[in-house]
């Protein structure tokens, strides 16, 4: 039997309710959120405040986005201007709350952070030490907050806001290049339904699977694409489920300018992970692994790319030469010694047999340069006004005469034209002294051409004829 509730937290399974999530408008509630601002949310007394917030700390919790806490902190109203005792009491219900909502433990105590760093610092490194326990990006829902007076207001509000540069790292955002036609695979890829908008596998675009594995490690996504394709894009997008920015070129200008646009949209200190649309990646698991090493060296102002250890002597791959001095170097990070274009099959089976008979340390491994990367945007930025300035005034003068609608950002062909070409390899990392490579095992394909496609399609999609002339394959279920 259900009741009307006056007083506390309303349950809906045991009173008369609205549900908690549409008392309010979730979608711009999400918005908010994903652009990580900060909000409030005001009603009038015994109107379900409370259980909307922890309605939405479930909500956004089973998502698996973000890590989501509540904590009310009318407890320390009673400190009044006793900003010690204020803090400490909001401190010892943040530690309860992620023991209870997350079941997680803290291995610094609150007390001694707090004698450790005063009661004017204490909140904002205790967020601190939150955030690394989590893997995601922290939502903190402060209850009652207008129960505090003075001081103790004060110092919890200029804390909060004195942690806004630590909250990039984590907040990764994802860059998705969306650029390319997929000549390589024509017929069945053409300019206008490239390859990484056909569904070939798991009734999946390339570009859909790299939206749902890019969720699990970023935050946001930034999707680059030229003009003609924007909708095919944004249906793929919505038909999963998803959202995300669109950066629309109207001419093709490579890789390093499309970077450069999409991290001038960014906060200097946020962190990126730059990935093509149309790759393969079926190893999610390791892949998420190697994104957070790429995070962790990103935080120290390096430029990070992912080798892939090559299975076999391909010649439609660039390599990245790097240099090993420990096992411990491998499985971490290894420093580059060159780039090399893609190179003749007598190379790249010379290039295998080193890294197969190369056992005595300090040596030389060539691993498959994959065309991710993960750095700060203004890293980035900053390298690329060294090593390729004209690169980056011409990117900037577009920039200042963007134009936005909703989710698009256009530039106009007037200003798009004039910004110089070229590759980010060319411009940026192959100059670069802050290049760092992690090794990845994260079984990843290009499907850049008809052999990779082969290896990779469902035995039942596709039928080979004769395996140098004809390839059939069946794109979408015959009804």
């Amino acid at each position: 039997m259900k009741y009307f509730n006056t007083a506390g937290p309303v349950r809906c399974d045991e009173h008369y309710c609205l549900p908690p999530l549409e008392r309010f408008d979730l979608e711009e509630i999400l918005s908010l959120i994903e652009q990580k601002k900060y909000f409030v949310l005001h009603a009038p007394r015994q109107t379900g405040k409370t259980s909307c917030l922890l309605a939405l700390q479930e909500y956004l919790n089973k998502e698996g986005k973000y890590s989501a806490l509540y904590v009310n902190v009318e407890g320390a109203q009673a400190a009044r201007e006793d900003v010690y005792l204020g803090i400490k009491t909001i401190l010892s219900v943040m530690e309860s709350r992620v023991r209870r909502y997350w079941k997680r433990e803290i291995d610094e105590d609150f007390e001694l952070v707090l004698n450790k760093r005063g009661p004017d610092d204490a909140l904002r490194e205790y967020l601190s030490i939150i955030s690394e326990v989590s893997e995601r990006g922290v939502i903190l829902m402060l209850d009652e907050i207008d129960s505090l007076v003075g001081d103790t207001l004060i110092s919890v509000l200029r804390q909060l806001r004195a942690g806004y540069i630590d909250r990039p790292d984590g907040f990764p955002q994802s860059i998705i290049l969306c650029g390319g036609s997929g000549t390589r695979l024509w017929p069945l890829s053409r300019k206008l339904m490239p390859k990484q908008f056909l569904k070939l596998f798991s009734d999946k675009s390339l570009f859909q699977l790299t939206i749902e594995r890019n969720k699990k490690v970023t935050t946001s996504q930034i999707v680059v694409s030229n003009e003609e394709q924007y909708f095919i894009a944004l249906d793929q997008v919505e038909e999963i489920e998803e959202s995300a920015k669109f950066l629309l070129e109207s001419v093709a200008k490579n890789t390093a300018p499309a970077i450069a646009r999409a991290c001038m949209e960014l906060d200097s200190e946020d962190i990126v992970l730059v990935t093509p649309s149309d790759h393969l990646i079926k190893n999610e698991k390791e892949y998420e692994k190697v994104v957070n090493k790429a995070k962790e060296l990103a935080k120290q102002n390096y430029l990070v790319t992912f080798g892939i250890k090559p299975t076999k002597a391909n010649t439609g791959y660039g390599y990245i030469e790097c240099v090993v001095s420990s096992k411990q170097q491998v499985e971490n990070s290894l420093d580059v010694k060159k780039f090399h274009e893609k190179p003749d099959l007598e190379t790249a089976k010379k290039y295998l047999e080193i890294n197969t008979t190369n056992y005595s340390l300090p040596t030389t491994n060539y691993y498959w340069n994959s065309g991710m990367f993960c750095f700060k945007a203004g890293v980035f930025l900053d390298e690329l006004k060294e090593h390729s300035p004209e690169i980056y005034e011409s990117v900037k003068e577009a920039y200042k005469n963007r134009k936005i609608d909703n989710n698009q950002t256009r530039i106009p062909f007037e200003y798009m034209e004039k910004i110089v070409e070229d590759s980010i390899d060319y411009a940026v990392m192959e100059k670069s002294k802050k290049v760092k490579v992690i090794p990845s095992d994260i079984d990843w394909n290009d499907v850049g051409s008809f052999d990779s496609l082969v290896d990779e399609i469902e035995s039942n999609k596709a039928i080979e004829i004769d395996s140098k002339i004809t390839f059939i394959i069946q794109i979408q279920k015959i009804k």
